[in-house]
């Protein structure tokens, strides 16, 4: 007896999103040849008797992965000092709302310094340059001043920016004057909490506290994220002790001859050593060259087998040297001037900025260095997408199973059995409460009716039978990728009736009825063994199939990840990193990071969604901004149909309805930075081109101009369409209004009037059994868009297309303070 398995490519679907960014680990470790042993035609190391796993597939795309932001670059290390800019976001109107206990529940902590003691101290010191100094906060503050309007926070507020006054007004950012400020501010961040929940107890009815509490709760994050950040930055060592890079060139240490020629390409060794031997030193160069190597060493797609051929064949001294090139000073007022400058207008030059400064702290070796450069990781390059599936969504996505009618031939007991049987199982999933891993147990219930006819001895039993069975199987997927799962447990219960008997002694009347009563005292002897034995053989065929079903199914689900995921994320330096997996009795949690080590990931908090969720999905910008970014744009010369067929090729852009005006030849050049921006902001997204210089025809060539478009979201069903706000915005000099018309007619073909897709892949659909995915609710705001989903019968609403003509269903939340933020959760 077999038991059917089309159960089961519905399951790997299912948890397809979960498995994808996870099995490349395993995946990755395969060799480029028709053999998937990762071990395949192993090469022993003379040095350490261990075979060389392959290095990780990297297609050579000449990206800007090989160029990784260098601290000499001068349009990046001057920008936030000579062409700071200070520009906030208009502020919302003030909320009038009162409270008998606002001053009581805003007090000052009864340790704090004296604000006269503060104030004296930091005026005796003023006289340092201002380089040494605090940043302005300009968003926190523009927040206080709001909230500082409102009796129920006035006094917190209040007390809060006098706080951050003082602070701006210590000597240094090491002094001890900073110190005790910073930690004053901790205490006022804990005092937030008591306000939200005197707000919460005495206004919860009114639709303006919730406003309000939602804005707390933002600037709370907002407050606890700088003072960790400035914290760290406070205790940074103001020098390191360098040795030069002469010496270092010189050192037999940084030679890597014990490497495979394969893993030399995947590290870029010739580059490495071209540029520390170089006879003209460049001191950025060799920088960004280490960092390349030291990067791909651990780099989060290495499996453990290539972590352990690394460990075990680069030495301690030659990464202890490579890292004293990569690392550097760090210029803290450079370094907040950044952050603020992110944090009020995020843009490609602060990013790259911040990031330049974070590998100069991680890859440095002195322990303050690198907390600060964990400090930076844990809110700056956080997890950019952030998925949500529960239990009942991945139940919908397996197929009902259709009875199944197999023949049966087998020996039992020594009779010779010949029959028919027809199969009936379901599969369900159940999820399994683990904080740090996914787990799922497969549950198989089938039954098994037969009807047999046993020949033995002269004698002919015809039985009829049912069976039913249970079989179980818990799999787990940790954050590196390991997959582990326990063997099958299955049980089965069967009974048999006997409905005939015939024998070659039935033409004799006495003789045919002693030969029945023989046969039927000995068929009772035999029925429990062979029911057992039939319970036994049922149990271990389900055992079978559900381990050998599991196992190709992850198998084949590898294979297509290799290449549909693996291979172009890896060769273009986005490394696909699980920063968290959870398993709660209702859904799966999966947070991933997809960045280059020379990239930011998401800065803030995301849009906050509910456990009851059927599928929740939240986006920040910064992932679509690092794929942009490894596309070789930047710096790249391009006609508007060229850059359209460019995009068409490598990403698969190709907006509906694009028109550009064919009668003006246009060529233009993209920035160094943000050649193509993307950005979630107050419910739009906003698509902008950065051109270093354009030229018309043989027309004048301007340069340093933006090209923008601002686009609303409408929901049907899971299509979203973007349909553009206003016109295309031009924004350069000496531009007449002729020439604006021109140029807005050219970038018609990237920047069309509406843009219009299906959130939900086809082959997704196709597996929701008589069901489909409907978008509840979208929410765009502070760099996320967050979607979350519910089951609908199909035919509750029709195809797009018939939906054209028809008005619109909802638009997202256009506003900051509609949207519901995750509490200071990524």
């Amino acid at each position: 007896m077999q038991l059917r398995s089309r159960w089961l490519p519905a399951i790997c679907t299912a948890i397809a999103v979960a498995l994808s960014c996870l099995v490349l680990k395993n995946a990755s470790a395969q060799q480029i040849t028709t053999d998937p042993s990762p071990t395949n035609a192993p090469v022993e190391t003379a040095r350490i008797g261990l075979s060389i796993p392959a290095a990780p597939i990297v297609l050579d795309l000449n990206t800007a992965a090989d160029a990784l932001p260098i601290s000499g670059h001068r349009s990046i290390q001057t920008a936030f000092v000579d062409h700071g800019r200070e520009r906030v976001q208009g502020d919302r109107q003030p909320l009038k709302l009162t409270s008998s206990k606002s001053a009581s529940s805003s007090s000052v902590p009864a340790n704090s310094v004296s604000t006269e003691r503060l104030a004296s101290s930091a005026q005796s010191e003023s006289g340092k340059a201002k380089r040494d100094r605090w940043v302005k906060p300009l968003a926190i503050v523009s927040q206080l001043e709001s909230l500082s309007k409102i009796p129920v926070t006035q006094t917190w507020a209040t007390e809060v920016q006098q706080l951050i006054t003082l602070l701006l007004k210590a000597p240094s950012v090491s002094s001890r004057t900073s110190s005790t400020i910073l930690e004053q501010l901790s205490g006022k961040v804990l005092e937030l909490d008591q306000i939200i929940n005197v707000i919460h107890q005495q206004f919860d009815d009114l639709q303006v506290a919730q406003t309000l509490i939602s804005r707390l709760r933002r600037l709370r994050y907002d407050m606890e994220k700088r003072i960790v950040i400035w914290r760290s930055i406070e205790k940074l060592p103001t020098h390191t002790n360098r040795i030069s890079d002469m010496r270092l060139a010189s050192r037999q240490q940084l030679r890597f001859d014990n490497l495979d020629a394969q893993w030399q390409s995947y590290l870029k060794i010739p580059q490495l050593q071209n540029a520390l031997e170089s006879l003209t030193p460049n001191a950025a160069a060799k920088k960004a060259a280490a960092r390349l190597t030291l990067a791909r060493m651990v780099s989060p797609v290495l499996s453990r087998a290539q972590r352990n051929y690394l460990d075990n064949t680069v030495s301690a001294t030659l990464i202890s040297n490579l890292k004293e090139v990569a690392s550097g000073d760090v210029d803290q007022y450079k370094l907040l001037k950044a952050i603020e400058w992110n944090e009020q207008n995020p843009s490609g030059v602060a990013s790259h900025y911040i990031n330049d400064q974070f590998q100069n702290l991680m890859w440095s070796q002195n322990a303050d260095r690198q907390l600060a450069a964990a400090q930076l990781q844990a809110h700056y390059r956080n997890a950019n997408v952030r998925l949500a599936v529960s239990q009942n969504m991945l139940n919908r996505l397996i197929p009902a199973s259709p009875a199944v009618n197999e023949p049966v031939r087998e020996q039992v007991l020594g009779a010779d059995v010949r029959g028919r049987s027809q199969i009936r199982n379901r599969l369900s999933v159940q999820l399994v409460e683990d904080p740090s891993r996914i787990a799922l147990q497969l549950h198989t219930d089938g039954e098994v009716d037969s009807n047999t006819v046993a020949k033995r001895s002269g004698f002919e039993i015809r039985n009829e039978g049912i069976a039913k069975f249970q079989a179980f199987k818990k799999f787990t997927l940790d954050r590196m990728g390991k997959f582990s799962s326990d063997s099958p447990v299955a049980s089965a219960q069967a009974k048999q009736r006997l409905i005939g008997i015939r024998s070659k002694l039935d033409p004799f009347p006495v003789v045919n009825w002693i030969a029945r009563k023989v046969a039927k005292k000995k068929l009772a002897q035999q029925t429990p063994e062979a029911t057992m034995l039939l319970e036994q053989k049922i149990e271990q065929s389900a055992s079978l199939k559900l381990q050998q079903g599991v196992e190709s199914q992850v198998a084949q689900m590898q294979a297509y990840l290799k290449v549909n995921l693996l291979e172009p994320l890896v060769s273009m330096d986005l490394n696909p990193e699980a920063l968290q997996l959870a398993t709660t009795r209702k859904r799966i949690v999966m947070r991933y990071r997809l960045a280059g080590i020379d990239q930011m990931a998401a800065d803030s908090p995301r849009p906050a969604d509910s456990e009851f969720d059927y599928l929740s999905m939240q986006l920040h910008q910064s992932l679509l901004n690092n794929a942009i970014e490894r596309i070789e744009i930047e710096s790249q010369t391009f006609t508007p149909q060229s850059l359209l067929q460019h995009l068409s090729e490598v990403i698969g852009f190709n907006p509906q309805n694009a028109q550009a005006d064919n009668n003006r030849d246009a060529e233009f050049v993209f920035a160094n930075y943000d050649a193509i921006r993307i950005d979630f902001v107050d419910g739009k997204v906003r698509i902008e081109l950065n051109l270093k210089s354009l030229q018309v025809g043989k027309g004048k060539k301007w340069r340093n101009i933006t090209i923008s478009s601002t686009y609303a979201p409408t929901v049907i069903g899971s299509q979203v369409r973007l349909t553009q706000e206003g016109r295309i915005g031009v924004k350069g000099k000496r531009f007449r209004i002729g020439d604006q018309i021109a140029v807005r007619a050219i970038f018609k073909v990237v920047l069309p009037a509406s843009y219009q897709f299906d959130t939900v892949p086809k082959k997704l659909a196709d597996r929701l059994n008589g069901y489909a995915l409907e978008i509840r609710n979208l929410n765009i705001a502070d760099g996320w868009v967050g979607l979350t989903y519910d089951e609908v019968s199909s035919g509750e609403f029709p195809h797009w297309s018939e939906f054209q003509s028809q008005p619109q269903i909802y638009e997202a939340s256009r506003h900051p303070s509609a949207v519901r933020f995750s509490d200071g959760a990524y």
